[in-house]
């Protein structure tokens, strides 16, 4: 910015530059409660970054309002939901649509003038949100970023033309942004941004070093104290000093006991600035130990107390002295202050992260034992059916009383060990309804079950080693979890595991193959050679049986050949297919922090967002990705057999006929819209215009999903259509399952952008690969080993499609896409649906797919609603295996480093890929077992 570039050049003793530092979490309302009460926020807080609830913490603001000051805000309006009775005056504007860059920031220049020379508020904010929005939206690197600045640019000299000398500007960023425009965590990037402070009076000395790094708390007692006012009682910030040093009339010599920032002449007034700022930290800290009681430790508080005591003995004796000049004095005393403050600030950041290992260790034990009934229940065979819901509801029942109890208890250690012994009894509780409402499933019979449990186990089943192999590739990548370097590169690690696994498929399926076709050659040999010994006998008509043998056997050979080249070409094709599309999909993997020697690249962003639309590359990659946006939904109808077609009920049929290839028409033409205007035009579209098509895509896709819930097929037809062709009962739950997931799957692919649906189709097609695959591999017994490549691809594909488990890679711009106007009420809700639907793609689309791993498979022998829940279970206890292990790495890493910025972030969305996992398996079980189509799962 060339305003402030000269300014610091040519009034150096007017301006000085900060390196502001801000805790973690990175968000928008943890950095403005720490702005105004000078805390800690934690990482718990983001739950409430955009729904924020007032601030009852003393603060800025509430310190003002009791003194009598007038504070003006105008800016972001989560000011007025965290401070709703604290401003006198308020000019706010909608916030969290962050593709609108120029309200809130129009709407801030439009008062901030009129306002300050009214000269009634004691303290003005003003708060800018187009930067901001520029790098949620298009990223720090795109031209409109450059606009923006130039804005701020020409406000900061206008505003700073018109103060007067008895006024002080703060100008900050309350968090940084990292290379794609997104913040959050704790990443330098994010948490290190600018301070300027600015006066007409010459308060800094104009011998200025390389800026100095202070912390973004420290700006509350500086501010409290310039307009003469408490500190925050819950305040752990210091004073900055340079604003309260006098400027020396000489270059003072480097002293290296002094300070950072006491270049300036320390004066008694400062030390009692320090002083004060000193006792009201002990105040907090005292007054937080008695009430928290045993936080800290005693040694590090004995520690503190003495520090602050030789601080004030200091302090004590250059007055009793009279010893105003004494610089040494005087400034050895500032330092003991300074000491002092800076230790309890590090001693609250090391301390303040509670764990309560006793509930952890019970959570780990439930998982546990959930794991553990899951996987017994889905190697029974058939599990529990629709008979035990009862059972379910009211073991849940049983639950939601517990916690009620709990929450409103004041025993809290009893009933906690109530709520662990009476999970523990449901789950058995479960388990016996399970088992006892089978109705073919006798005691006598047990022992029957339990050998064929037994049989069905990996290690014990004829397809042993596939699938302890897989089970192997899942527990590898389990006990990746437990390293933050295996968690950085996870995307790689699962592209390694599912390549092997796919490899190790298709080699099985060849072994397979060739035994069983050496078994059937042995018994032709067999057949041959007792007509050989017929023939001898029958004489001359030997001779001739003989000869057609020859010919026969030169067929079989033939034969045979064929065969085998269309086995090569059945079975390798799929893998080198799949393959490909696992290497190629890496080349969308998104970086993110602290990996090395990762760059980020512009194929996930946007049209819109690209610096140059137009440019050869990126006009190839939106026409490719516009192609195979229209081209899978009309793949779909064109693999949909005529006979299968025309049994869908009409509704169903003109929806999958013309209205998923229409939806998906409008996506591109969304995006069309979107890139050209405002990416090549520069010609915003009003909001109504830009979420208009997409919401009515989603509209059509919702409504063809809904009748797939309630009128699938025409019964009218079906009898004629069991006699005509007798075609598989699987067939038509096959086709409505695959409509469900083309309607879930265009308006996914919506709300991810035009550079993401390239690996959103090609996910789809590496799904359809696998389910082809499927068909040839010859796959015996239980389907773990499909189970677990299904899993992975489902992990794999979370990051092809650009996401990665950490804070600042939520796409919260996503939102936008249907949304029109301020995200509150109903909005709300609708935006983080669509949120979730972008982050949570892969999870959805694969949990929901998963029935068609038995409708396109060849087991015939059970029935299919048993293999459908026994796929379920086993699909479910991947996950949960997963999540387990994630919960045991975080709890084990929780003094970690990295607990924050790796383990932290990847366990919760782990608890959200396990919820979302489960809610659609249950989902599509319950639209197969009880819709409609149920009819052809029951046969």
């Amino acid at each position: 910015m060339p305003f402030i570039r000269d300014l610091l050049k040519e009034q150096p003793q007017h301006a000085r530059i900060f390196k502001l530092i801000a805790d973690p979490p990175t968000t928008t309302m943890q950095r403005l409660k720490a702005l105004t009460t000078g805390s800690l926020p934690t990482f718990i807080d983001i739950s409430s970054n955009f729904n924020s609830h007032e601030i009852l913490e003393d603060n800025l603001l509430h310190q003002a309002k009791a003194s009598g000051r007038n504070v003006t805000f105008m800016g972001d309006d989560t000011w007025l939901g965290l401070y709703p009775r604290l401003l006198t005056k308020a000019f706010d504007y909608p916030s969290l649509n962050v593709k609108d860059l120029h309200t809130v920031d129009n709407g801030v220049v439009a008062n901030l003038l009129p306002e300050l020379r009214k000269y009634d508020a004691d303290f003005v904010v003003g708060h800018f949100l187009g930067v901001d929005h520029v790098g949620h939206t298009y990223g720090p690197s795109h031209p409109s970023m450059a606009e923006k600045l130039m804005q701020l640019n020409d406000v900061l000299r206008s505003t700073f033309a018109s103060l007067d000398e008895d006024t002080i500007v703060f100008v900050l960023g309350d968090h940084g942004m990292t290379e794609t425009g997104d913040h959050g965590g704790e990443g330098q990037l994010e948490t290190d941004a600018g301070l300027l402070v600015y006066s007409k009076r010459s308060i800094f000395d104009p011998w200025q070093g390389p800026p100095r790094s202070i912390h973004q708390i420290d700006l509350v007692p500086t501010t409290a104290m310039l307009i003469g006012m408490p500190i925050p009682y819950s305040n752990l910030g210091m004073v900055i000093p340079e604003v309260f040093l006098a400027p020396p009339p000489t270059k003072p010599p480097p002293s290296p006991n002094a300070p950072s920032g006491f270049e300036g002449r320390v004066t008694v007034d400062f030390l009692d600035i320090l002083a004060n700022n000193s006792e009201q930290i002990r105040t907090y800290l005292s007054a937080y130990e008695q009430y928290a009681g045993g936080d800290f430790p005693t040694s590090l508080l004995d520690a503190l107390e003495t520090q602050l005591a030789r601080a004030h003995e200091l302090h004590s004796s250059l007055r009793a002295r009279h010893l105003h000049d004494d610089q040494a004095g005087l400034t050895a005393t500032a330092s003991a202050y300074v000491r002092y403050m800076e230790l309890s600030r590090m001693m609250c950041q090391g301390v303040w992260a509670k764990f309560d290992d006793g509930t952890i260790n019970r959570g780990m034990l439930v998982l546990f034992a959930a794991l553990c009934f899951n996987v017994f229940v889905s190697l029974l065979g058939s599990g529990a059916g629709v008979q035990s819901v009862g059972s379910l509801v009211a073991v849940g029942l049983v639950s939601v009383a517990i916690v009620v109890l709990m929450l409103v208890g004041t025993d809290v250690e009893l009933l906690v060990s109530l709520a662990f012994y009476s999970v523990i009894f449901c789950i058995l509780l479960l388990a016996w309804s399970t088992v006892c409402s089978r109705p073919r499933l006798h005691l006598r019979e047990f022992p029957i079950r339990l050998q064929k449990l037994a049989s069905s186990i990996p290690l014990l089943s004829s397809s042993t080693g596939v699938h302890l192999v897989a089970l192997a590739a899942a527990l590898l990548h389990c006990v990746s979890l437990f390293s933050n370097s295996f968690i950085l590169y996870e995307g790689d690690t699962l592209s390694f595991l599912l390549q092997s696994l796919l490899a190790m498929l298709t080699l099985h399926t060849f072994g397979t193959v060739a035994s069983r076709d050496r078994m059937v050659t042995s018994r032709d040999r067999m057949v041959t050679s007792r007509d050989g010994t017929e023939t001898s006998r029958n004489g001359t008509e030997a001779s001739r049986d003989g000869t057609e043998a020859s010919r026969d056997g030169v067929e079989t050979s033939r034969d045979g050949t064929l065969r085998s080249s269309k086995l090569l070409l059945e079975v390798l094709l799929p893998f080198l297919s799949l393959g490909t599309i696992v290497r190629v999909a890496k080349v969308f993997f998104s970086c993110r922090d602290l990996q090395v020697g990762c760059t980020d690249t512009t194929l996930g962003s946007p049209l819109s967002a690209l610096p140059n639309p137009l440019a050869p590359s990126s006009v190839i990659r939106f026409t490719l990705s516009c192609v195979l946006t229209c081209a899978l939904p009309l793949c779909l109808v064109r693999s949909i057999p005529e006979v299968c077609l025309g049994c869908l009920s009409l509704p169903l049929r003109l929806l999958v006929r013309f209205g998923l290839p229409l939806a998906g028409l409008g996506t591109c033409a969304s995006w069309a819209l979107e890139g050209l205007l405002q990416g090549v035009l520069g010609v915003a579209l009003p909001t109504w215009g830009r979420v208009l098509l997409p919401r009515a895509v989603c509209v059509l896709c919702a409504g063809t999903a809904f009748v797939c819930l309630v009128n699938p097929y025409d019964a009218s037809k079906m009898v004629a259509w069991k006699d005509a062709l007798h075609p598989s009962p699987r067939a038509i739950p096959a086709v409505v399952l695959i409509v469900v997931i083309t309607s879930l799957w265009i308006p996914i692919t919506l709300v991810l952008n035009d550079g993401v649906a390239l690996p959103s189709a090609l996910m789809v097609i590496q799904a359809g690969l696998l389910l082809w695959a499927f068909t040839k591999w010859d796959l015996q017994g239980t389907h773990w080993a499909l189970v677990i490549v299904w899993g992975l691809m489902s992990c794999q594909s979370f990051y092809c499609l650009g996401h990665t488990p950490t804070v600042t890679s939520l796409r919260f711009e996503a939102a936008f896409t249907v949304v029109d106007g301020d995200i509150s009420g109903l909005n709300l809700l609708t935006a983080g649906v669509v949120v979730a639907l972008n982050t949570l793609a892969s999870q959805i689309l694969f949990a929901v797919g998963l029935p068609l791993l038995v409708l396109f498979g060849r087991d015939h022998t059970e029935p299919l609603s048993d293999q459908l829940l026994a796929i379920s279970l086993q699909y479910t206890a991947f996950h949960s295996l997963k999540m387990m292990v994630t919960v045991f790495a975080a709890s084990l890493h929780r003094r970690h480093l990295m607990i924050w910025g790796v383990f932290s972030p990847r366990f919760m969305y782990e608890g959200a890929f396990q919820a979302t996992t489960d809610l659609c398996v249950l989902f599509v079980y319950a639209l197969l077992t009880m819709g409609p189509v149920r009819y052809f799962i029951a046969r």
